[in-house]
């Protein structure tokens, strides 16, 4: 076994810098800032807790519930709901370019 931290601290980084980049595009655009958005932000997110209290095997906790309290990796998170995460950051910038 080798003491050598500048070489321990690059591979972490390396194994670890996909989930901190996933982290941060999770971070910046899981939140909606437009009003029409952020009620169907709402509503999924009430549905999925629902759905996952009542069928635990067939549907997977909500966006929040997964990143806050899961063993999934960031990007595992952010894999599955890319559609979404794409949809709010692409409002996010037209909602920021009006300002």
């Amino acid at each position: 076994m080798s003491d050598n931290w500048a070489d321990a601290t690059e591979q972490f980084t390396i194994r670890r810098q996909p989930d901190a980049d996933a982290l941060m595009e999770l971070s910046n655009n899981s939140f909606p800032l437009s009003r029409g958005l952020l009620i169907e932000f709402l509503l999924r997110e009430s549905f999925a807790k629902f759905m996952h209290k009542l069928f635990p095997n067939r549907f997977s906790p909500s966006l929040f519930e997964l990143v806050f309290d899961s063993t999934l990796s960031y990007t595992e998170i952010l894999n599955s709901h890319q559609g979404w995460i794409s949809k709010v950051k692409k409002s996010n910038e037209k909602f920021l370019a009006a300002l």
